[in-house]
């Protein structure tokens, strides 16, 4: 058995420890770049979603206070509209938490889509057309933010409105002209 001495060494480990370290490097940077894709995921998400809930929030506006926004008076195709240039029935102001206009990231536009008709029956309501009368409108919601890195989203929906048959209130003014 020959003894071993520095002369015989020829640095195999230190090239060994080498390629591991390599490797190992290699293997946390492609880490970092799935953390880093899976953060920017997240907040993507993230806006999308505030910006749906935004969106949302001028739906909601409207059906909370339906005397404020819908043409009961009035022909298909009337259009009431918040923030909107263009539409000659305007929406003056909505409550929070929509965007004043001078910022411009909501907008909402209401249509109306039918002209009266006798009410739908359900089971739990008994209604008549003697004693009420339905439309049908379509709100249209748009929030767009991304200029603040807060996203988009645009929103459609459809629903009846129930009034009193006896019931003449026009709160869109004269609107035959408003059609956009």
């Amino acid at each position: 058995m020959q003894p071993t001495t520095l002369s015989t060494q020829r640095g195999a480990s230190l090239f060994v420890s080498l390629i591991l370290m390599t490797a190992l490097t290699l293997v946390a940077l492609g880490s970092l770049s799935t953390s880093l894709m899976e953060l920017r995921m997240a907040n993507n998400t993230e806006s999308g979603m505030s910006a749906f809930q935004q969106a949302q929030a001028g739906i909601d506006a409207t059906l909370a206070a339906p005397a404020n926004y819908y043409i009961v008076n009035g022909s298909i195709g009337d259009t009431r509209c918040y923030n909107i240039s263009g539409c000659v029935a305007t929406i003056a102001s909505m409550p929070e938490p929509i965007a004043p206009p001078d910022v411009g990231v909501n907008k909402l536009r209401i249509t109306r889509v039918t002209n009266e008709t006798c009410p739908p029956r359900t089971r739990n309501t008994a209604t008549s057309c003697a004693k009420l009368r339905a439309t049908s409108f379509v709100s249209e919601s748009t929030y767009n933010n991304t200029f603040a890195g807060q996203g988009q989203a645009e929103l459609a929906q459809g629903y009846i409105r129930l009034m009193p048959a006896g019931d003449n209130r026009d709160t869109g003014g004269s609107t035959t002209d408003t059609r956009n």
